[in-house]
């Protein structure tokens, strides 16, 4: 099902990408004084396109970004009403909480392809919720908070060659794809594991290998995220 689902994000990607960002969200209201949110590890991973199409991640530059990213994304928090607090990274993640950020990028790519203002959008799920389960308040008690920020994005940028490529086939009228910023984030009720709040870009613009551009990013990436 996971595979499925991210070759279907991949072609739905291919269907919106025209050069603008597109960007779909739930809206969400706090509530209440319960505004504690867990910042968690940024999933990112940048990649270089081969002339062929390839994507070839790149380590260097998916390190740099995740640095750049999640500074810009902490620094964003700050100048909302939320009170922030940082995950765990790296190895000393929980085993539990390594599950959700890779069952979040199961559900939020099931929101980019069918989520609310998809031309996918399935009916059924109008007024449903998207949900990460019970096991999200594992964070809840690990982290003493209310919601979680969750962030996923994969960026790839045209080699060389791939630039090349793609302006030969043009003299012949083909077009092919450069490279594509495809992101969501999602904020999740640790009480319930609901998501409350969900926002997606998909464009060909975008560039996280630099401070400046990852500020971009994280601001467009929380273009109506709650004060």
């Amino acid at each position: 099902m996971f595979s499925v689902l991210r070759l279907t994000a991949v072609a739905v990607v291919a269907l919106l990408v025209s050069g603008c960002m597109t960007a779909r969200n739930l809206e969400f209201e706090w509530q209440n004084d319960d505004r504690r949110v867990v910042l968690m590890p940024t999933d990112i991973e940048l990649s270089n396109l081969t002339a062929g199409g390839m994507a070839v991640p790149n380590a260097e530059w998916t390190a740099n970004a995740e640095k750049h990213f999640f500074n810009s994304l902490r620094d964003r928090l700050a100048q909302t009403n939320a009170e922030v607090r940082v995950s765990n990274k790296g190895l000393d993640q929980p085993p539990t909480q390594i599950k959700l950020i890779k069952l979040h990028e199961v559900v939020g790519n099931s929101l980019l392809v069918f989520g609310p203002g998809s031309r996918l959008a399935l009916p059924t799920k109008t007024n449903g919720k998207w949900t990460l389960g019970p096991s999200a308040r594992f964070l809840k008690d690990h982290y003493q908070s209310d919601y979680a920020l969750f962030v996923h994005i994969r960026d790839s940028y045209a080699s060389g060659e791939r630039v090349a490529a793609i302006l030969v086939a043009g003299l012949f009228g083909v077009g092919l794809q450069g490279g594509v910023q495809r992101g969501f984030a999602s904020l999740v009720d640790l009480n319930t594991g609901d998501v409350v709040w969900h926002n997606s870009i998909v464009r060909q613009q975008g560039e996280l290998r630099t401070i400046d551009g990852a500020r971009e990013t994280a601001d467009k990436l929380l273009t109506g995220f709650p004060g």
